[in-house]
């Protein structure tokens, strides 16, 4: 009498192996868990592990995927991509959602803008964190940008 685990060695589905290509085909069929377990007489649960078994449980995996075509510029400076992000800016650290304090405005709120230019060829980036994204800001960033690219 040597001890020795309860676990089982192997977890018995009670699914046969024609029940399992059914589960493959209706799924391929696009049919949810739901509708085949109820076709098929068996839990959701069971469904969805014989799906995942035989890799059908996504349907976005069901179809072919057309392959990624990726631009990339040879020469750097040849293209760069600009964006500008609005960030809120909270100078006091605690609000009044943990004080319970309500009184008084919070100085130095409001929006930071973060100016960013990154080259294709070489994904250099250059950033700043500017006050505000006014046409003369941006480009003045610019100018500043190709400066230090260049």
């Amino acid at each position: 009498m040597a001890d020795r685990s309860s676990r089982p060695e192997q977890m018995p589905t009670g699914m046969s192996e024609d029940l399992k290509a059914r589960v493959e085909r209706l799924r391929r069929q696009r049919w949810s868990y739901e509708r085949i377990a109820a076709e098929i007489g068996r839990s959701r649960a069971a469904v969805a592990r014989v799906a995942k078994e035989r890799g059908v449980a996504r349907l976005d995996r069901l179809d072919p995927r057309e392959p990624v075509i990726r631009y990339e510029r040879s020469r750097p400076g040849e293209l760069v991509h600009v964006d500008i992000k609005k960030l809120g800016r909270i100078e006091r650290g605690i609000g009044h959602r943990i004080t319970g304090i309500r009184q008084g405005q919070i100085n130095g709120s409001g929006w930071e803008f973060a100016h960013v230019c990154i080259d294709d060829a070489s994904r250099v980036a250059y950033v700043e964190l500017l006050e505000d994204e006014r046409g003369d800001t941006a480009t003045a960033f610019m100018e500043r940008a190709i400066a230090w690219f260049g």
